[in-house]
């Protein structure tokens, strides 16, 4: 069973990476980007299953075509979402194109997710 410290060094490495992503500027973004920090959050969301007991059902935020978050709680990935199409506004201007772009889809998660966490190379 995780304690409170292992949820916060969790939320301290989600921060992080959010940050990271948030402070990329637009011409450093690019493929490699979306992959470097899909698979990081990829190694944070396994970590979190693995540390709570594996919740049955997450919601991806997806930004275009790209993952920008997984959520065990449908209200926060809405929040999320909110919260980007807010920031985009604030940065470019209202584009509705932009708030039907930035989804948020449930996804189910098999049984065995945590025990494919060691298969990671």
């Amino acid at each position: 069973m995780s304690g409170a410290g292992d949820d916060e060094a969790l939320e301290v490495r989600a921060a992080r990476i959010l940050r990271a992503m948030d402070s990329t500027p637009l011409e450093g973004i690019d493929a490699s980007y979306y992959e470097h920090y899909a698979w990081e959050l990829r190694h944070l969301v396994e970590d979190l299953l693995a540390e709570r007991g594996s919740p049955r059902q997450v919601w991806l935020v997806w930004d275009c075509a790209y993952l920008a978050g997984v959520f065990s709680a449908e209200a926060d990935a809405h929040a999320f979402r909110d919260d980007r199409v807010d920031q985009m506004t604030a940065d470019y201007g209202r584009n509705p194109a932009w708030a039907d772009a930035i989804t948020v889809t449930p996804a189910r998660i098999p049984g065995d997710a945590a025990a494919s966490k060691g298969a990671r190379s």
